[in-house]
Formats: C-alpha cells, sequence, structure tokens
C-alpha cells in the first residue's frame, strides 16, 4: 500500500472517530507515518500547512471553496475565528490504533527549537488528546 493510501484511510477512519467522539469545531491536518520512523517536520508538511492551523487559531479564518470542482460542495464560504487547530498523526503498523492530537504551536515550537523530525514518544508527550481508531 502507498503512503498516500494510508493517509485516506486514517483520513476515513478518523472522521468516524471525530463523528462519535468529538463535540467541538475545529480544523485538523492527517500525517502518517510508516513504521515507527519518525515524522519528518520539513518533508511531512507543505508549506502552507502549518501556517494555515496557525491563522485558524489566531482568526479569522476565511477560505472560499472553489466552484470550479465538479463535486457538489456544501456551501461557499467557510469562516473560523479562533478555532482550534490540530496535527492528527498516526504511526502506521500492524495492530495500532492510537492517534495524537497535537496543537500545531507545539509543532512550529519543535521546529523552532531546531527538531527535525517528531517520533511517537514526542508525540505523546506534546499531545492535547489521544484517540483509538475503531
Amino acid at each position: 500500500m502507498s503512503k498516500k493510501h494510508h493517509e485516506q484511510t486514517f483520513c476515513t477512519a478518523l472522521k468516524k472517530w471525530l463523528h462519535y467522539h468529538w463535540h467541538e469545531t475545529c480544523a485538523i491536518e492527517a500525517k502518517i507515518s510508516l513504521g515507527d520512523k519518525p515524522l519528518n517536520l520539513k518533508s511531512g508538511f507543505k508549506p502552507h500547512q502549518l501556517p494555515t492551523l496557525l491563522a485558524i487559531k489566531a482568526g479569522p479564518f476565511e477560505y472560499k471553496i472553489s466552484d470550479l470542482d465538479r463535486m457538489p460542495k456544501p456551501f461557499d464560504l467557510l469562516l473560523m475565528h479562533q478555532a482550534k487547530s490540530y496535527v492528527a498523526i498516526h504511526w502506521v503498523r500492524k495492530g495500532n490504533r492510537t492517534f495524537y492530537l497535537i496543537d500545531p504551536l507545539a509543532i512550529q515550537g519543535l521546529i523552532d527549537d531546531g527538531y527535525k523530525s517528531i517520533d511517537e514518544k514526542i508525540a505523546m508527550v506534546i499531545c492535547e488528546h489521544i484517540g483509538a481508531l475503531q
């Protein structure tokens, strides 16, 4: 299975978990790492992802949903004002259902402190919530 497929599978399972267990508005960027490998903090994020999550926390953050997409869209514009945001990280290995919701400020703090990657032990310490996929 490709890394992209694993991330899609994680997103689907995370969406189900959120539906039943989470009761607050938030934005989440989902990340996976294969096996016990640490998540690289430079190549693991696209350049806009952390800044967007941080902007959502600071608010207001507006996002116009494209009219060019052929898929039906639920609405035209999204406004989030000082909403919560998280990076959800799951280490993909046989039998592991655990994931970590981490404040993007904590991730940015690691980067600012010179960390190149985040392993599961660090995630466990800095996360705001630990969840278990179904």
